[in-house]
């Protein structure tokens, strides 16, 4: 099997998978990224779960509690990233982000288009502080 054809096979079993653990009725932040980035949900979901978790690795736990607060799903979405990458899931730097971008299928040039997102639904509940927190963690 060629890696094109493992690729797809790894993407179809994630989609098939992840879906179990989308939120019923939808997901604002995961459609709002899915539909301007054009990505799927699952793959939004994932994305921005890899962002998260590498804030959490590089916050202390009250400055991430304070992410956390404002990202409603915050945990759902490292899940989903757990689910698509697997358990063991350790992102603590800007290069595992974009490891996991390509494991998602996605180029990891959208990591700066998922940013302003992320940033933009965390600072509507945390304000600024919390927009810095963030910009801190993923620098």
């Amino acid at each position: 099997m060629n890696r094109r054809s493992c690729l797809g096979a790894a993407l179809a079993a994630f989609t098939l998978s992840a879906c179990d653990t989308l939120p019923k009725g939808g997901d604002s932040l995961m459609t709002r990224l899915a539909e301007q980035l054009g990505v799927t949900p699952q793959q939004a979901g994932a994305g921005a779960g890899s962002l998260l978790a590498l804030a959490r690795e590089k916050l202390p736990p009250a400055d991430f509690s304070k992410v956390a607060a404002s990202i409603p799903g915050t945990g759902r979405y490292i899940d989903l990233a757990k689910t698509a990458l697997g358990q063991d899931l350790l992102i603590n730097s800007p290069a595992a982000v974009q490891s996991a971008f390509w494991k998602l299928g996605m180029n990891p040039t959208l990591i700066d288009k998922f940013k302003p997102i992320l940033l933009d639904t965390a600072g509507t509940i945390g304000g600024e502080p919390v927009k810095q927190l963030l910009t801190k963690a993923w620098a």
